[in-house]
């Protein structure tokens, strides 16, 4: 039986670990809740190890699949996240404008994330990857001196970018000019496709991406949470190891769904 993984990229961190013949979990706190991923090829003992863990942070389990063929019994999702996708077509220089939008500080930014996203659900950057999006000019705002419109967040590789947060706190125009500046930093830098994630609950955001010609790619993500709790079994260690993760994700033979991508790349909504 194949292995199967919900961990598509690696950062060099300590992680907590535990591990049986058939299943490895890797657990890594953050300040709000801890998340988990594993590497199994038997989601019965996955569940058990899950649930008989002891943690005093919430735990985050995210699982992507097309259609929901991994599930938990004893756990139930808690957000549902579709990908949408987007094919762009080029600019013609008539279209282009050449309008100034300053950006916004890390510092500031950071703040304004953690006030309109959901720091459980959403992959909050810290504020050292803001400062590389603020280096590399994936931050756009509209705003005056003192006042923030709109702002969004992507990042890009290659020919294809992801819309990591976008957020409008004025009027439809704000909206509109975000959108543009946006598109026309895409235009420059030649991307073709475009991907964001959604909260399916956010239905002002899902509609705002109906009218700019997204569609469904067909890709979930099942978000599960386990309540924090103070007794019971499940003792876990620390471990620094980026060989033995280097092994497993090499060795993992499970069909990628989705690209290192998305755990840097988060869910998308417009905040009212």
């Amino acid at each position: 039986m194949p292995f199967y993984t919900n961990l598509y990229s690696y950062t060099n961190i300590s992680y907590w670990v535990k591990s049986t013949p058939s299943t490895l979990l890797l657990l890594k706190e953050e300040k709000q809740l801890i998340r988990v991923y594993f590497f199994t090829n038997d989601f019965i003992e996955l569940e058990e190890l899950i649930t008989d863990l002891t943690h005093d942070k919430n735990l985050c389990i995210e699982i992507l699949q097309k259609q929901p063929e991994i599930y938990f019994k004893t756990l139930k999702p808690q957000a549902l996240y579709l990908r949408l996708r987007k094919t762009l077509t080029p600019l013609s220089p008539s279209s282009e404008s050449h309008t100034n939008f300053d950006n916004i500080n890390p510092k500031t930014l950071h703040k304004l994330l953690f006030k309109d996203f959901n720091p459980n659900f959403d992959h909050l950057p810290n504020l050292k990857m803001l400062q590389n999006r603020f280096k590399n000019r994936h931050i756009l705002s509209v705003r005056t001196q003192n006042i923030i419109y709109s702002y969004l967040i992507f990042t890009h590789t290659g020919k294809s970018a992801y819309l990591n947060f976008i957020a409008n706190y004025g009027d439809k125009q704000s909206l509109l000019e975000i959108w543009k500046v946006f598109y026309q930093k895409l235009n420059t830098l030649e991307v073709k496709f475009l991907h964001l994630w959604c909260d399916t609950l956010n239905l002002k955001a899902l509609n705002m991406y109906q009218k700019e010609n997204f569609s469904i790619d067909g890709l979930k993500n099942y978000i599960y949470i386990k309540l924090s709790k103070t007794n019971g079994g499940g003792a876990y260690k620390r471990l620094r190891n980026k060989y033995l993760l280097t092994i497993l994700i090499l060795g993992s033979n499970r069909e990628k769904t989705d690209n290192a991508n998305r755990f840097v790349s988060n869910s998308v909504k417009q905040v009212a």
